[in-house]
């Protein structure tokens, strides 16, 4: 065995426990090594196994489908597990409402979702106990409020002692007694605001006092019986509230929640326009965004480059189910027919057939997970997900290496070149009509939140001159002034 052999075969045993620069290393030498004809076939056989460890599993399945088969060895099994093998263990999205007690503007139950439906208690055992076996977590949560289901609780005692994660907007009675008594691992409270003006704006019908003493209530339910989920205080932030993330970071800190965390507002492509990212979107210096721009000419919008990759292992780990008990490779792949807009009958058709065909109430999670249709999204999301319609306003954080073996035989595929009408994420400003709303309402915090970011538009800043912060204006917009 040569230093190479020895050196990949270390690796490969130690991923993912070994330091990342070592694994980079490697992966960098690997990249060169394919250059060389004599060393391809064992490169990509130890680059399939390093990469399966390390959890990359778009690149590992591309660098072994580039192995001729009599030289595949071990590594067909990486394959053969992708292709035809459902994981061992999943983590289990069952969306048992698609009712809702609030109505945010950029929810996806706005837009595709089929209000009031509530999945029978007796279905829900009988979707759980098909896939109990390989579920490692139970998400319970989809296009509804969770905790407005009228079994909810015996959803809970029943899926014990599976681990559950649940994100709640809290403005909604809850019997936390019985949530710590259950196996919940997480419980989320999605709370935008650090008063009523500010969670409202988002959390429209929402109260933020409720949500607040549910948040109390969970902490101190958690301490009665010495044991419960990770009570976590989640902060999206909108361009409404990005002024106030301090404050919430220090609420949560009060109120003694294990954790404070703060989310980038996402956007569904095929349905927002312009005015509505411009309204939403943050721009401060507390900005968080997945997004490079938005390209409203095709009705997507791009994650940055270091996530924007065309490999999507999602479908592999993250089924998703429908109220109605329908089997979906994951959150995005919303079938014809679940849309309120007009469809054609040919979607009705195909989406009566999934629903046939796919649903567990009908069959098991293997035969479902086998079904070539199943089979093809998964394969085609691993290998290409910018080619699948169903993909392209997803801007869930990927695992990637980014561009690593761009000029290789592994070069990864490319995104589709931008149409004309794009807005770019970086750059934008605070706009004179945004300015003069803040102006209007008195909100010299947000004011001066903008200018110390600065990103008030020279508009915006002449505008807000003189609003009890002429000293804070830039000097030549004063001498301009005066």
């Amino acid at each position: 065995m040569n230093l190479f052999d020895k050196y990949f075969k270390e690796l490969v045993s130690g991923a993912p426990q070994a330091p990342w620069h070592g694994q980079m290393s490697a992966l960098t030498a690997a990249r060169v090594m394919l250059a060389y004809p004599e060393h391809r076939n064992r490169t990509l056989r130890y680059l399939a196994k390093l990469l399966w460890r390390m959890g990359h599993q778009g690149e590992a399945y591309r660098a072994a489908l580039a192995l001729p088969p009599e030289e595949l060895e071990d590594c067909a099994g990486i394959i053969k597990t992708l292709e035809d093998s459902p994981p061992q263990k999943l983590n289990t999205t069952i969306e048992i409402i698609t009712k809702c007690n609030l109505r945010c503007p950029l929810c996806v139950n706005r837009y595709y979702g089929a209000p009031n439906q509530i999945m029978p208690f007796k279905t829900f055992q009988k979707i759980w106990n098909r896939v109990a076996e390989r579920a490692s977590l139970a998400i319970i949560e989809g296009m509804g409020e969770t905790f407005l289901h009228p079994q909810i609780y015996d959803i809970l005692n029943y899926i014990r002692p599976t681990p559950v994660h649940i994100d709640t907007n809290g403005s909604i009675n809850m019997d936390h007694d019985r949530i710590m008594q259950s196996s919940m691992g997480t419980l989320v409270f999605s709370v935008d605001g650090v008063d009523q003006r500010t969670y409202e704006q988002y959390r429209v019908g929402g109260h933020f006092n409720k949500a607040v003493e549910n948040m109390k209530a969970a902490v101190a339910a958690k301490k009665k019986y010495g044991r419960g989920p990770a009570i976590v205080f989640k902060y999206i932030i909108f361009r409404h509230n990005e002024a106030y993330v301090q404050e919430a970071a220090q609420l949560a800190q009060e109120l003694g929640v294990d954790r404070f965390q703060t989310n980038p507002c996402n956007f569904a492509a095929d349905v927002v326009d312009r005015e509505t990212v411009r309204r939403f979107i943050p721009v401060g210096k507390n900005a968080i965004s997945r997004l490079d721009y938005f390209d409203f000419g095709q009705n997507v919008f791009v994650t940055n480059s270091e996530m924007d990759t065309p490999y999507c292992p999602t479908p592999i780990h993250y089924p998703y189910i429908q109220v109605d008990g329908t089997l979906l490779p994951c959150c995005l792949a919303k079938l014809p027919g679940f849309f309120k807009e007009p469809i054609t009958e040919e979607d009705q058709k195909q989406a009566a057939w999934w629903r046939e065909e796919m649903s567990l109430l009908n069959h098991r999670l293997d035969d479902i997970w086998r079904a070539p249709a199943m089979r093809e999204f998964r394969l085609n999301a691993l290998k290409n997900r910018f080619a699948l319609p169903a993909c392209q306003s997803c801007q869930w954080p990927a695992n990637t290496l980014g561009r690593l073996f761009d000029g290789t035989e592994l070069e990864t595929p490319r995104r589709p070149a931008p149409s004309e009408d794009v807005m770019k994420v970086e750059g934008l400003q605070i706009e004179a009509d945004y300015a003069a709303e803040l102006k209007e309402n008195g909100l010299t915090k947000d004011i001066e939140y903008y200018r110390e970011s600065g990103v008030l538009s020279p508009e915006a800043e002449a505008l807000l001159t003189g609003f009890g912060l002429l000293e804070r204006a830039r000097p030549e917009l004063v001498a301009a002034i005066n």
